[in-house]
């Protein structure tokens, strides 16, 4: 019932595009109900089933489990789009050697995209990795890695090759807590996969530690703070005769004035900053004076009142009643068969 209730939370709690995951293809069947319910009928989600979308792993080396491959026909039946990531670790199921990692996990990914054309023509896929190494001294999966970044940019490349677009879990971390290592973890991966041309920066704000079994809510916020400084590096630096026109500017303020003092340079300041300097949520630049008088709070303090601000005040258009009573009615359907399953056992 796991993933039949986290969609009626989602659907609840957002009026965004929900990505939804699934345990089970019975789940799966579920959500898709749930989701129909939503679009307002079969026929309706059909003509808009990118409402929602979802994501698979393989079990790698080079196979996917039946019931993985249950849920991607779901998809090829719906044209509902997903991901699909090889979760391949390097020296563990899969070479150790990076290069070789990539050619299998292009093998893996290139099987479900055959499958799913020749099902559902035209059902849109991103082609994506979940893929690092295994740490050989504890065995586990090195998310914050280096090398978890290096295989993103080779994978986005050979997606970009395919003329597929890419999705890449490139915000786990290691780190057990929101430390600077979390931070380092997050911003070096995240980074990685933007500047290589990643479609989809996946996990890069979900505030998943520990290899991705844990979650911090101040992680969220800190990650999204570093994501922001991460989209600005990406956009670059926009050079069009309005913006280098500011030469105008420069003689205006001259040699004993600066753009703080002149009207023309302030209006011009007015007109692009916001587009020009990224303004971070919880990133502290202030003065250490004001700093100090503040509580001299550190990043994971901030990230705390950022978080409470947001449940307080976060407010939703509510679902319809009749749509909410619907989904509902799912889930308690299936409550029902899982305590008659129990008292039969």
């Amino acid at each position: 019932m796991l993933e039949q209730m986290m969609t009626l939370v989602m659907f609840k709690h957002t009026e965004k595009h929900c990505s939804v995951i699934s345990l089970t293809p019975e789940g799966f069947r579920d959500v898709i109900k749930m989701s129909m319910i939503l679009a307002g009928g079969e026929e309706d989600f059909r003509k808009n089933p990118s409402i929602i979308d979802t994501g698979f792993n393989n079990v790698p080396p080079l196979k996917y489990s039946a019931e993985i491959i249950e849920m991607i026909l779901e998809c090829a039946k719906y044209r509902i789009p997903f991901d699909i990531s090889t979760g391949a670790l390097a020296s563990g199921s899969s070479p150790v050697t990076l290069a070789g990692t990539i050619v299998q996990g292009i093998a893996e990914n290139h099987a479900v995209v055959v499958l799913t054309q020749l099902v559902g023509p035209g059902t849109p896929i991103m082609w994506g990795s979940c893929a690092t190494i295994l740490d050989q001294r504890y065995g586990t999966a090195a998310y914050g890695s280096p090398e978890n970044g290096l295989i993103h940019a080779a994978f986005i490349q050979m997606a970009h090759y395919y003329g597929i677009p890419y999705y890449g879990a490139a915000g786990v971390v290691d780190s057990k807590a929101p430390d600077a290592q979390a931070a380092y973890e997050n911003a070096i991966n995240a980074l990685i996969a933007t500047l290589a041309g990643a479609d989809v920066v996946h996990d890069a704000v979900y505030g998943i530690l520990e290899s991705g079994v844990t979650a911090y809510y101040e992680q969220f916020a800190i990650s999204n703070d570093i994501c922001g400084a991460i989209k600005r590096i990406a956009k670059g630096i926009k050079v069009t005769r309005e913006t280098i026109a500011s030469l105008d500017i420069i003689e205006k303020v001259g040699h004993e004035r600066n753009h703080l003092t002149v009207i023309d340079a302030l209006k011009f300041t007015k007109k692009h900053l916001l587009e020009e300097h990224w303004q971070p949520s919880i990133t502290d630049r202030s003065p250490r004076s004001e700093w100090e008088k503040s509580g001299s709070k550190n990043i994971v303090q901030r990230a705390q009142e950022k978080i409470k601000e947001i449940l307080a005040t976060h407010k939703v258009k509510p679902l319809e009643k009749d749509v909410e009573q619907e989904m509902v009615k799912i889930i308690k359907e299936k409550q029902k068969l899982s305590r008659n399953e129990m008292k039969l056992t």
